[in-house]
């Protein structure tokens, strides 16, 4: 009967043991399932931050793209600029060179008088004096040629001078100076 007792009782034991293992499964299988659930919800998170970053980059990427324009947009006018200025630059050159040519041509065909005084303010009346004197000179001859510098004046190869006392024009002496004394 003992053998009998052990058969059983191994039976016994063998079915404890695939009890015991069972729960052991059976915990385990709780524990991975759930982990598994973790690992999902920690895996829709991470495809949530995935198309978030998706959605940001792509924004970034439309930015960037904006910015090129907008640089390159920059840059053509920045050329266009530059060369608008070597334009403007080579404008005023050009003006200035033909202000010059035409600032020369009146100075050539003008007579300028410095230094010279007559007691008036009037510019009516010293044009009017200045015009009476070079048409009484020219009046004596024809081709006469009239040259005005500072306080003197040439007319017709005769020099005349500025006299501070009288305040008037006088014509200077032709006769040779005295060297020796």
């Amino acid at each position: 009967m003992q053998g009998e007792n052990t058969g059983s009782d191994s039976e016994e034991s063998v079915a404890i043991n695939v009890d015991n293992k069972m729960e052991m499964l059976i915990k385990m299988i709780n524990e991975i399932m759930t982990e598994v659930k973790e690992l999902r919800k920690d895996k829709k998170i991470y495809i949530t931050e995935i198309k978030e970053v998706k959605e940001e980059n792509a924004k970034l990427r439309e930015e960037v793209n904006k910015m090129k324009t907008k640089i390159e947009w920059l840059e053509t006018i920045e050329d266009r600029l530059e060369k608008t200025d070597k334009a403007k630059i080579e404008w005023l050159e050009t003006i200035e060179d033909r202000l010059e040519k035409t600032d020369k041509a009146k100075r050539k065909n003008n007579i300028i008088i410095s230094g010279l005084k007559i007691e008036t303010n009037d510019d009516s009346k010293m044009e009017e004096k200045i015009n009476e004197f070079i048409k009484e000179e020219r009046s004596k001859n024809r081709n006469c040629k009239v040259i005005m510098g500072y306080q003197k004046m040439i007319v017709d190869g005769k020099k005349w001078n500025w006299d501070n006392k009288t305040k008037k024009l006088k014509i200077e002496d032709q006769r040779p100076k005295n060297l020796n004394g």
